[in-house]
């Protein structure tokens, strides 16, 4: 109880304290009467909030889908094949762990300037592939431990009953490793949506700023309050999205079990 009050519970009533304040001060009576909702306001009003938003919500969805999309793959191959390299694809996929942010943002900074054929450059998309194989070695590791934990009896007790590949993939895989397929999706939303590193270096231009990158700006400008009143409505709303995915990816295998 003491560490969630110190990691959540405190940062986020300093932010809700600071998002109604016209300027930073102590807490005070005088400070609480002064409260007022302009920087939630200014929020509504100012441009960038809007494009940064949609491009923050195009970014999350894509990285997270593709970071559990490619970490199963990969470990179906570390775990499942008998591929001669999937000890070298193993320790490939973890390598990313090992390589700071602001460095491996600066790899595919130089990639993506001599790629001339896909003009992805400081664009979203840039940043979700950077994200993607930043997150690899996370993803690869939590998708293996959950894939070694369903057995082969009952990939084999589905082909017996005349169930085909993608059928058992269906009805048997996903329902069992869905509590890791989203467990992992939810990990890659909150950490990309917060991580500020690798995007201040692959974004170019106001049109494709996510949040992290409007809130370095705004912070850097001298806005405090108005990022106080962002990082409110933002930790509010990854609980909410935590909350509703949790409850979406779990539900099937509260109800009932999964059949072939």
């Amino acid at each position: 109880m003491l560490y969630l009050f110190l990691a959540i519970v405190l940062p986020f009533l300093a932010f809700t304290y600071a998002s109604f304040l016209a300027f930073l001060q102590p807490p005070s009576l005088a400070a609480f009467k002064g409260f007022t909702l302009k920087n939630y306001r200014f929020l509504a009003q100012y441009g960038e909030v809007a494009s940064a938003l949609k491009n923050t919500v195009v970014m999350v969805v894509v990285t997270a889908t593709m970071t559990v999309a490619l970490s199963f793959f990969v470990s179906l191959v570390i775990v499942r094949s008998k591929f001669w390299g999937r000890k070298l694809l193993d320790q490939l996929a973890f390598m990313p762990h090992a390589i700071p942010g602001i460095v491996l943002g600066i790899a595919f900074f130089w990639v993506f300037l001599k790629i001339d054929f896909l003009p992805i450059y400081g664009t979203v998309w840039a940043i979700s592939i950077g994200f993607t194989v930043s997150f690899l070695s996370y993803g690869t590791r939590s998708m293996s431990a959950s894939l070694l934990q369903v057995h082969k009896e009952l990939e084999e007790a589905a082909y017996v009953s005349g169930a085909r590949p993608w059928r058992t993939m269906r009805r048997v895989f996903l329902p069992l490793m869905m509590p890791t397929l989203v467990g992992i999706w939810i990990w890659v939303v909150l950490h990309a949506v917060r991580i500020a590193g690798l995007p201040l270096i692959l974004y170019e231009g106001q049109q494709n700023q996510v949040l992290s990158i409007l809130i370095w700006n705004m912070w850097d400008e001298g806005y405090v309050p108005a990022v106080a009143a962002i990082g409110t409505l933002l930790m509010l709303t990854l609980l909410l999205l935590t909350l509703l995915v949790r409850y979406v990816g779990f539900r099937r295998q509260w109800i009932q079990p999964p059949s072939v």
